[in-house]
């Protein structure tokens, strides 16, 4: 699903901005179903950070894609 096919460092593939969205909305439900509000998200977590395994690295200019895109559809279209 990245340009390395490595779990650490990379980016993701724009092919997958849709799955990478739907995981999103999957957690935001799982949690739902536990009782637990999530107010807000990052699309990434320290992806320079040496020994961050998993990780990604997603530029702004990506990041902004992926959410016009793919996640702010993925969340109108579940009500999120």
């Amino acid at each position: 699903m990245k340009t390395n096919t490595n779990s650490v460092g990379g980016s993701l593939l724009t092919e997958f901005y849709d799955a990478y969205a739907l995981y999103f909305v999957r957690y935001i439900q799982e949690m739902q179903k536990e009782g637990i509000t999530i107010d807000a998200i990052t699309i990434q977590n320290e992806p320079l950070h040496p020994g961050n395994n998993p990780s990604l690295l997603m530029l702004a200019v990506f990041q902004a894609d992926f959410i016009k895109q793919s996640l702010g559809p993925a969340f109108r279209r579940h009500s999120i």
